[in-house]
């Protein structure tokens, strides 16, 4: 093989054991997140700003989801996510156009990575098509 067999080596003299903390659990978006979503989507007045939209959605979930905002027009898209380090975020988008709320799926995947695009309001306006 090319790297070959690990070598042990002895601790100087007088070394303490290290001890490793647990690693800290992973939290996720509540199972309710999309319910919750089109719920705060559906109550906002039709004539919203991003902000307001934003403050209601930061009201309807926990300190620890990040919400992102855009309204293009009369249509408001939302996006609530839990970064979750290298990996993709769980991720929730939808948009309000009237009466109506669609939630969004990103074409690939890929594009909620870091790096990339991430868990975006933008998504629902403007998709992303890897190549």
């Amino acid at each position: 093989s090319l790297i070959g067999q690990p070598q042990r080596v002895d601790c100087p003299v007088g070394a303490a054991p290290i001890t490793l903390r647990p690693a800290p659990p992973v939290i996720d978006l509540p199972t309710d997140a999309a319910a919750r979503l089109a719920r705060v989507l559906r109550g906002v007045p039709a004539s919203t700003d991003a902000a307001s939209v934003k403050a209601a959605l930061t009201t309807a979930f926990p300190a620890y989801v990040v919400v992102n905002v855009e309204v293009l027009g009369g249509r408001v898209a939302a996006a609530v996510s839990v970064p979750h380090g290298l990996n993709a975020p769980d991720c929730e988008i939808a948009v309000r156009d009237g009466d109506r709320v669609d939630q969004v799926r990103p074409v690939d995947p890929i594009v909620l990575m870091p790096g990339e695009s991430g868990c975006v309001a933008d998504l629902a306006f403007h998709p992303v098509v890897p190549h």
